[in-house]
């Protein structure tokens, strides 16, 4: 839970590392933590070439994600919170209609730092945040802060729903909205 008039991301990125941001992302959206301290903070050379080109970049995860996969997008939002301004949630980025999970992520949002469509349209919950900044023509900065590894049995392994899957790999992001941090995000991608 975010502190009231805190921007969105103090609480992550101003905690102690990226193992300490992920835990306070999470918070809420998963029971148990303790699978976290299993994580680990790599570099984007320690990753693998896919994940290299899916997460390490200053861009939305939407627009790189769908012109990997050759299809549009579908949100799922698996659980969500508001409180006051600040607006979270736990996410699934699917492709077209077959229902593979393209990513998994959490967002925390400071609703002020937007204009009133572009909460409209978050709080409608059915379209991909980065496509709603850019409609709105919200000038944004991405800035990928950390890079991690999530080994099965992992529960945000778990979110990608591939049996196959032993890994995968993330970032943990910002996103400043007109010049204001505003967005506090983990992106998760299968490698």
């Amino acid at each position: 839970m975010m502190m009231e008039g805190a921007s969105a991301n103090t609480t992550t990125r101003n905690s102690s590392g990226p193992l300490a941001g992920l835990r306070a992302l999470c918070e809420g959206y998963f029971r148990d933590l303790s699978w976290v301290d299993g994580c680990e903070v790599v570099t984007p050379g320690q990753m693998p070439a896919l994940a290299q080109h899916l997460l390490v970049h200053q861009e939305h995860m939407t627009p790189r994600l769908r012109a990997h996969h050759g299809q549009p997008l579908r949100l799922e939002v698996r659980a969500d919170r508001l409180d006051g301004e600040h607006y979270s949630r736990k996410i699934k980025l699917l492709v077209g209609d077959s229902g593979e999970v393209a990513e998994f992520g959490i967002m925390r949002i400071d609703l002020g730092c937007v204009p009133e469509g572009a909460r409209a349209a978050i709080l409608d919950r059915q379209t991909p945040l980065g496509d709603i900044l850019v409609a709105h023509k919200v000038l944004t900065k991405v800035e990928p802060w950390a890079f991690l590894r999530f080994a099965a049995p992992c529960p945000v392994v778990g979110c990608l729903r591939r049996d196959d899957l032993r890994a995968a790999c993330g970032r943990l992001a910002t996103i400043h909205c007109n010049g204001q941090e505003a967005v506090e995000l983990l992106e998760v991608v299968p490698t």
